[in-house]
């Protein structure tokens, strides 16, 4: 124990840690925890000593593009699950990996978690448990989506004792501050003064994740995007360049962006032309909006290595294109379409998103929606529909004071009739062996 005059005067150790991920299937789409990694950065730039652990690095198999499998557990099912009949896994490094790398840090005065999918609190519940077996006097602090779209559920988890939801930074880290007793001499007033992340914190790293901007003006009912972030906020070109010039010396090739709309950049031009002179492959596994894939747009992505490139379209149907957020329509999807293969890319390049299982979406239409994307030649993803606690939508199909959060996984297929589900599968079947053709 330190004397008490001291306390105050000795650097503070806190771990940050990404949980594990406790599903029926998880796939690594250049997945990190960018919130959890700004945070980490702005502790260590102000001098404390950070433990940073991402439980999800341990991967499985040969990794295209810096994606891929992530080793699993086999694991009981919850019990509001076990209706299911699938095997339920534990994602990320075993459990005595993760003893081992407790049992060789120095004891932390402070924990912080963050979370993502509100379905995935279970890998939370025992990482907290596991964490407070080697560190009982440590507080555990929650952050990050599932903490900010179920506070109240949060707050209820054994052995996390704080829950900080949302995401301005400034009252995250006072909060912060509170809870650890200490002052962190840090503001910030744009995006800009945000830290570029210190990717040292990964021993193993084959890609990194980044993004250009936060925030989305499309209000889409389904979307959780306008709870989680007020006002959308940009990096500045300069920032980005500096924060690319940075990224070269980790040696890696692949660079993926999470923006909700990166295409809306007011510079997104000058960035795309300036991204076409560093060495990496670019990566856009969020749906970008079909309306902003200019000639020229698609141009500059073919020219600047942009390789994975996904875009949001939902459902063939104007009516329901108009509900669901009407961000996009027929005639934008054939444009962006055109304009992409004019640019250079092969059907195998570019992948369409459409949405499965949703109550207002019977499976006629998407067959249909299928069958307008195939005929365009690109590849189909289907997006199962799960209702995000807090939406418009959420609000309507998921009772967050009756149900668990458990429910909200979009494996689950909850809102597909029964004598439409055999139907359903059938038109995933031919979207995977269409997709294999479309590869090759």
């Amino acid at each position: 124990m330190y004397p008490k005059k001291n306390w105050k005067n000795r650097i503070k150790t806190i771990l940050t840690i990404n949980p594990w991920v406790t599903d029926f299937a998880f796939y690594d789409l250049w997945f990190k925890p960018l919130g959890l990694l700004y945070i980490s950065t702005i502790l260590k730039n102000s001098g404390f000593n950070v433990r940073f652990m991402d439980l999800l690095q341990s991967h499985k198999g040969k990794r295209k593009y810096g994606k891929g499998k992530v080793l699993h557990t086999e694991i009981e099912t919850p019990d509001a699950l076990k209706w299911m009949e699938r095997k339920y896994y534990q994602y990320g490094i075993a459990d005595d990996n993760f003893r081992k790398k407790l049992e060789n840090i120095e004891k932390p005065d402070l924990i912080l978690m963050t979370s993502f999918m509100t379905y995935w609190y279970p890998g939370i519940v025992k990482t907290a448990e596991i964490l407070k077996e080697y560190f009982p006097h440590a507080k555990i602090v929650l952050g990050g989506i599932y903490a900010t779209l179920m506070t109240d559920h949060a707050k209820k988890l054994k052995n996390v004792d704080y829950v900080i939801s949302g995401n301005d930074y400034n009252e995250i880290l006072l909060e912060i501050s509170k809870i650890g007793d200490f002052k962190i001499d840090f503001k910030i007033n744009g995006f800009d003064d945000l830290p570029i992340i210190d990717y040292s914190f990964y021993s193993e790293l084959d890609s990194i994740t980044t993004i250009n901007s936060i925030g989305c003006p499309f209000h889409c009912p389904y979307c959780a995007a306008p709870i989680l972030y007020g006002n959308q906020l940009y990096k500045s070109i300069e920032y980005i360049k500096k924060e690319f010039d940075s990224f070269i010396k980790y040696n890696v090739k692949d660079i993926a962006f999470y923006d909700d709309a990166f295409l809306m950049h007011p510079a997104i031009k000058d960035i795309l032309k300036a991204l076409s002179h560093y060495p990496f492959r670019f990566h856009l596994p969020n749906g970008i909006h079909a309306r902003f894939v200019t000639e020229e747009i698609a141009e500059l992505l073919f020219n600047a290595n942009f390789t994975t490139l996904r875009i949001g379209y939902e459902v063939s149907d104007a009516s329901l294109q108009k509900e669901l957020g009407g961000k996009v329509n027929n005639r934008m999807i054939i444009a962006a379409l055109t304009n992409l293969k004019r640019a250079g890319y092969k059907a195998s390049e570019i992948g369409v998103y459409i949405l499965g299982g949703h109550p207002k979406i019977p499976v006629e239409v998407l067959e249909h929606s299928i069958s307008f994307l195939s005929d365009l030649g690109v590849r189909i993803y289907i997006s199962e529909y799960s209702p995000v606690p807090g939406t418009p939508e959420g609000d309507i199909y998921y009772d967050k004071l009756r149900e668990d959060p458990l429910l909200t996984n979009n494996s689950l297929m909850r809102f597909i009739k029964e004598n439409e589900m055999d139907k359903y599968r059938k038109l995933k079947n031919f979207v995977r062996k269409y997709n294999g053709e479309i590869a090759g």
